[in-house]
């Protein structure tokens, strides 16, 4: 399970064509980009067997209440989505343990109806380390196993594989939104869902999920994955006898 934050309207780099003479004009402008910095979160949770648990949104909302006009376009025949909110759109310790019961939920069948352990894989923010956190996860038999620090952008299946398709893919889709509505509407909270969807059902896909797992080396199990790039290379056998040659000749001096 991985957090993935979004503001709402900001847009990756992108690369343009235009002619030199534009260029030249000096009135080259970076692309439109509408001004709304609010902050919504995505939990996101993945299985070794390609499959994903449905995504959790948190909304930021003052008054900790969601309204009807931010989820027009979700329906609930088609789509299995998770809501909640927070003052500032992100996780929190309450937000995480109610997380649990989804996370619960979605997996016991898994594990015989609850009657065998299940893992959980986690980074080290506290929503996810808090007392309350673990006893709950300890009295329905999952093993929450923690990455250790600054490893996840090796080891985190989702930071690895999924989360950088997933924004590829949502930022796309924004600015296809503006191009169409050419700025006249103001990207919102009643225009996030309509866009991340599609998005997120473009890039956790069965086969991108198991991609993840393989690169992260967790499964199937090959730790070399991770740790053959970060051997020191050899160094070549010229400069090998370069770097001794000037070993003796400094010595002899």
């Amino acid at each position: 399970m991985d957090e993935k934050g979004f503001m709402i309207s900001k847009q990756n780099r992108m690369k343009r064509v235009f002619n030199i003479e534009h260029y030249a004009s000096g009135k080259l402008r970076g692309a439109g980009e509408d001004g709304n910095r609010e902050w919504i979160t995505l939990l996101a949770c993945i299985c070794a067997d390609g499959t994903a648990l449905p995504p959790s949104v948190i909304y930021s909302a003052v008054t900790g209440n969601l309204q009807t006009s931010w989820l027009e376009d979700f329906d609930a025949s088609e789509h299995t989505v998770h809501f909640a909110s927070s003052e500032k759109g992100w996780t929190n310790d309450k937000l995480g343990q109610q997380w649990l019961e989804i996370f619960d939920r979605y997996t016991k069948a898994k594990a015989r109806n609850g009657r065998d352990w299940r893992v959980l894989w986690v980074d080290g923010h506290g929503s996810h380390l808090s007392l309350d956190f673990l006893v709950w996860c300890m009295q329905h038999r999952i093993h929450v196993a923690v990455y250790p620090a600054h490893s996840t952008h090796w080891l985190q299946p989702l930071d690895i594989g999924l989360f950088s398709l997933l924004s590829s893919y949502y930022f796309t889709s924004l600015s296809e939104f503006m191009a169409v509505t050419k700025g006249w509407i103001s990207v919102s909270k009643r225009e996030f869902f309509g866009l991340f969807f599609p998005a997120w059902e473009r890039a956790f896909t069965e086969k991108n999920i198991q991609s993840a797992w393989a690169k992260a080396g967790l499964f199937p199990w090959n730790p070399d994955r991770v740790l053959e790039p970060l051997k020191p290379k050899d160094l070549d056998s010229s400069d090998s006898d370069d770097d001794d040659s000037d070993n003796t000749t400094s010595s002899s001096s």
